[in-house]
């Protein structure tokens, strides 16, 4: 992987598409359960059982090159015609580094192009072939602006966020999104909710553990308040630091326990 190419190529990819602040993805695509119908108006076809999000994690080419589909297609049809655009996809999620003078493809664009095709059976997009270059037309999840939708901040990508985040890690920071977690307010993964995602009891252990790593979560015995508004103690409550990936990048260092200690006094201010 080329990350120094990836990286400068992240940083200017959210503006160039019209995206400010965030990119806005409705909550079938964590929890399923409703009938989706792709680009096309054809049914979306996840393995039973499996949301989305469920369907991507083990595959870490398809889910980046979904999320970065969905930025890149902001206003309906939600369609992306343009010259190469595997190897883009490549190069910009740093599976491939193109170089002069012919810019010769290889292994890093072979397997976008798997999982564009995976993408494609699945229903979350559609790929048609027109003149030897690919048009995209990608399935957006219902409802993305009507709460609860998962709101990923564009700096995921602009500050190479994507590059460095393993499928696990990046699948329990989309689920903790749309539980609404953020600076200053703890969560509590629950069993129910954990269950309606599909996704695994490891995944999810691992996924943790893995943004505890980067300095994004931090886990604690907390009081949280859970869906029917009352407030209860929760053995290992969840506060996400925003910050860490608003302002910095993976390789800034990350928050001591002081900077930690202040979000969970905001939390039970």
């Amino acid at each position: 992987m080329d990350l120094r190419t990836a990286e400068r190529l992240l940083g200017r990819l959210p503006g160039g598409f019209g995206r400010r602040s965030a990119v806005q993805i409705g909550e079938a695509f964590v929890y399923g359960g409703e009938e989706m119908v792709n680009a096309d108006g054809a049914p979306v076809r996840l393995p039973a059982g499996h949301s989305p999000l469920a369907a991507l994690v083990s595959n870490e080419v398809a889910f980046k090159v979904y999320l970065t589909l969905v930025l890149m297609t902001k206003s309906s049809p939600h369609e992306l015609f343009r010259p190469r655009v595997v190897a883009e996809l490549a190069e910009t999620l740093g599976y491939e580094l193109l170089t002069a003078p012919d810019y010769t493809t290889g292994a890093g664009t072979r397997r976008v192009r798997r999982a564009l095709g995976n993408l494609d059976k699945l229903g979350l997009i559609n790929l048609d072939l027109d003149h030897g270059e690919y048009q995209v037309k990608v399935t957006h999840m219902p409802r993305p602006e009507t709460p609860p939708f998962i709101s990923i901040p564009t700096q995921l990508w602009a500050n190479g966020w994507i590059l460095h985040m393993k499928p696990p890690a990046l699948a329990v920071y989309l689920f903790l999104r749309l539980l609404h977690a953020r600076d200053g307010r703890a969560v509590a993964m629950g069993p129910l909710e954990r269950a309606r995602t599909g996704l695994s009891d490891d995944t999810f252990s691992r996924g943790s553990g893995q943004l505890v790593d980067h300095g994004i979560l931090d886990r604690r015995k907390a009081v949280v308040t859970d869906r029917y508004g009352r407030r209860r103690v929760e053995a290992r409550a969840c506060m996400i630091n925003d910050r860490r990936i608003l302002d910095e990048r993976w390789v800034d260092p990350k928050p001591d326990k002081s900077h930690w200690d202040q979000l969970w006094l905001a939390d039970n201010a």
